[in-house]
């Protein structure tokens, strides 16, 4: 951030949910634990929270952009980056993701899923029911969480149950869906009422699962911030991505992922709410290449964040 423009106070939360303000704890260490009557509030956090022009959420999956952090800057009447509490917890829900944009005409992968907390069927039933409605290979996944954790693929169907039973110890809502041979495509979204939707990058997986370890290990996949796309894929795509976002109502911005397949259909994979900001994230080299450095982005998103506060009140 340009510290010109912004004064900036950094908040730590430990695994346990207790906050702290980080120069508490100048080592970067983790909050310590050891007191479990700490309260998770302390008087001085929310004062400090309250007197913020403007939060900026910088977290990933559960408690971070699926909506809970969001609710809790809504009560205390702040202004926060990135997408509202709603559309955060659908677009971290992969089921109902799926169900809104297919209802909105964008194209999904053949899909079924299952909850055990809904109890309509038992986990054989639903097994059957993939036997029939879906084809090989499969992924089966988690519902409700980001960067690939828990995600298996499976061309057995023979081990079929045995995947779906070490997905589950990850959520108690799955999803099973059909796999899409191609490229993976990522579109940059930005905006409120009337988002930018960026040409597309590419995660260069050469056909391999993109997992966590593809994600942010030393030897993660390759991208290229500027897809090798024809014109009018790159439009179709665009297009797509637009629905999608307004589709669950998103605002601020958010990262929407597509399959394009060797027929040249785009699928949708998911909308991320919080896009990875990293040295290698897609999502700050996309508005890059298309001319918004990363200090300006920040710029957009503060502005984004303070107009919608002031729209809403």
């Amino acid at each position: 951030m340009n510290s010109d423009l912004y004064e900036s106070e950094y908040f730590c939360i430990s695994k346990s949910g207790k906050w702290s303000l980080k120069d508490e704890f100048p080592t970067g260490k983790q909050v310590q634990e050891s007191d479990p009557s700490a309260p998770v509030f302390p008087e001085n956090i929310i004062k400090v929270l309250q007197q913020c022009d403007v939060i900026f959420p910088v977290l990933h999956g559960t408690f971070g952009e699926d909506g809970t952090i969001q609710g809790l800057f809504e009560m205390l009447h702040t202004p926060y980056i990135g997408c509202d509490y709603r559309s955060s917890a659908i677009a971290m829900d992969k089921v109902l993701t799926k169900i809104i944009c297919s209802a909105a005409g964008i194209p999904v992968s053949p899909f079924l899923y299952y909850d055990v907390n809904d109890g309509k069927e038992s986990k054989f039933a639903f097994c059957e029911k993939i036997k029939k409605e879906l084809r090989y290979p499969l992924f089966v996944k988690p519902a409700h969480l980001g960067s690939a954790i828990g995600v298996m693929r499976t061309d057995d169907p023979d081990q079929l149950e045995a995947v779906i039973d070490e997905v589950l110890q990850f959520d108690r809502k799955i999803i099973v869906e059909e796999e899409i041979r191609g490229r993976e495509i990522e579109f940059a979204v930005l905006g409120n009422g009337s988002p930018t939707v960026f040409p597309p990058g590419e995660v260069l997986a050469s056909g391999k699962m993109y997992s966590y370890e593809a994600k942010y290990g030393d030897s993660g996949f390759a991208t290229d911030s500027q897809a090798k796309c024809s014109p009018e894929q790159i439009e179709l795509g665009k297009g797509l991505a637009l629905s999608a976002y307004k589709s669950i109502g998103c605002e601020g911005m958010a990262r929407v992922d597509f399959f394009l397949d060797q027929n040249g259909n785009f699928f949708l994979n998911e909308i991320n709410p919080i896009p990875g900001f990293t040295a290698i994230s897609l999502y700050p080299k996309i508005c890059e290449n298309n001319g918004l450095s990363f200090q300006k982005l920040l710029d957009k998103l503060i502005i984004l964040a303070l107009r919608r506060h002031r729209d809403r009140k």
